[in-house]
């Protein structure tokens, strides 16, 4: 009678192991990644949505109390005060507003800049834009 040898031999085994956990470590490294880029656009959304969010209220003032009542607003402290509160959404998230030009003139220039902490690196956003009162 002829013999017949049904199972796998121990290198067999050892390869189909090592093939497995190969593709189980490049598949977890593979999401580690794409969760880090998530976060990574996460926080730039929420700056970005912080800046929309600051200059639209420059926008309602200035339509409301003119260009007097835009450079009459510590928008800096307005900015740290809406946007943190009760905790900001990005770690150390600092923004500032200034008129690079002065706070002369029609338009007026205003300067944006949002800064945080990323991962340890310091992450900043800067919007130069002008505003007028329409009408």
């Amino acid at each position: 009678m002829k013999k017949t040898n049904l199972g796998f031999t121990m290198m067999e085994t050892l390869m189909a192991i090592s093939l497995f956990g190969l593709a189980l470590f490049g598949t977890l490294e593979l999401i580690t990644v794409a969760l880090a880029s998530g976060k990574f656009s996460e926080n730039r959304t929420i700056a970005l949505n912080d800046m929309r969010l600051i200059l639209e209220r420059i926008r309602t003032e200035a339509e409301t109390n003119g260009l007097a009542g835009v450079t009459g607003t510590n928008w800096t402290t307005w900015a740290n005060q809406n946007l943190c509160n009760p905790v900001c959404d990005l770690e150390g998230e600092n923004t500032t507003v200034t008129y690079p030009q002065g706070v002369t003139g029609d338009p007026l220039a205003i300067q944006v800049t949002i800064n945080w902490t990323e991962k340890g690196k310091a992450s900043q956003y800067i919007v130069d834009t002008m505003v007028t009162k329409r009408g």
